[in-house]
């Protein structure tokens, strides 16, 4: 079983940020999050990545906001202003039909706001995105978020 929850600016929720009540021992949450990672989805990824409840196992991501390869620049620049070594996965280059994704963003051409400050010190993981999260989920069956 894969629980889905919204990325993005939504994920600022999923996290439980400003929850009324916390269990004084609370397991984990296995997350993996998939994002085009635009400003939004940075924003929430830093979140996701400070949070101590949340165990954030790799991001995957895809062309949206951005095209593909500049979000996973993002994504890897995001992880690396949170001091952290989470793992990022690409996903495909092309939709079903072959042809790619068209993209626009209110973000800038990068998704970041055009101030070329994107220039992330590592490359995405080799694997697929699909590998990962089709591997990650067998080996953590009913535990994993998406």
């Amino acid at each position: 079983m894969i629980t889905v929850a919204l990325c993005g600016t939504m994920m600022l929720g999923a996290v439980g940020c400003g929850a009324a009540e916390e269990p004084a021992v609370r397991e984990r949450r296995k997350v993996i999050i998939d994002s085009d990672t635009g400003g939004d989805d940075a924003a929430a990824i830093l979140v996701a990545l400070s949070e101590d409840s949340v165990d954030v196992l790799g991001i995957t991501v895809l062309a949206g906001n951005v095209n593909i390869d500049q979000a996973a620049a993002n994504a890897l620049m995001t992880v690396e202003i949170a001091g952290k070594e989470t793992p990022v996965y690409k996903g495909a280059q092309t939709n079903l039909a072959g042809t790619e994704h068209e993209t626009f963003s209110i973000f800038g051409e990068d998704g970041m706001g055009d101030q070329n400050l994107i220039h992330p010190s590592r490359e995405p993981e080799p694997q697929n995105a699909i590998d990962f999260i089709i591997e990650t989920v067998e080996t953590n069956p009913g535990e994993v978020e998406l």
